[in-house]
């Protein structure tokens, strides 16, 4: 991830820079745990870390619209509005979930409709996807570029299919490589 450094405080500087710092102690901790020597082996040798990814798997459900917002429109018009307030709300749930953890790698997000268990909202975000498509002006095509699908028919939410979990760090990057060979930016 490169830095523009000229777009930042002082401040926010220095709150990266922590993050960094407790990002590497954090993988530091680990290879110290996977250094068999540390507890009182004779051999010098340890298991080699070599790949580390922190995954968070979080679910929540969606809110209703705000009660003013209930009174002004009729019924059908509810159902769009809680849909734009869902991707707005998961916009800036993913955001708030990377800062809050920066050991966090990669989350997998599922969003339940707020009256049933449908799922509206899936996906698997990567944080060096981040920067990705901040640009853009639509919620929906920012979201979608992150790597999050959800699902709509004109005006109603349709059901959507909950990715399947992958635990292997491996399929983890498979399926990283192909989002970005199948993102636009990837030609």
């Amino acid at each position: 991830m490169y830095l523009h450094y000229d777009s930042i405080t002082m401040w926010q500087f220095l709150e990266l820079l922590l993050r960094r710092c407790d990002a590497l102690r954090h993988r530091r901790n680990v290879g110290r745990a996977l250094a068999l020597h540390l507890r009182g082996e004779a051999r010098r040798d340890g298991l080699r870390l070599d790949k580390l990814c922190h995954r968070l798997e979080i679910q929540w459900r969606a809110r209703d619209i705000h009660p003013w917002d209930r009174e002004l429109v009729g019924a059908r018009e509810r159902r769009p509005l809680f849909f734009e307030q869902s991707l707005t709300d998961t916009e800036a749930a993913i955001f708030r979930l990377f800062k809050a953890l920066p050991v966090v790698d990669v989350l997998d997000i599922t969003i339940l409709d707020y009256t049933s268990d449908s799922v509206i909202v899936a996906g698997t975000v990567y944080r060096s996807m981040l920067e990705q498509g901040r640009n853009l002006l639509s919620v929906r095509m920012r979201l979608r570029e992150l790597g999050v699908t959800y699902y709509s028919a004109g005006a109603e939410v349709c059901i959507a299919k909950p990715k399947s979990s992958k635990d292997d760090f491996g399929e983890v990057e498979a399926a990283r490589s192909e989002t970005e060979a199948t993102s636009p930016g990837a030609a």
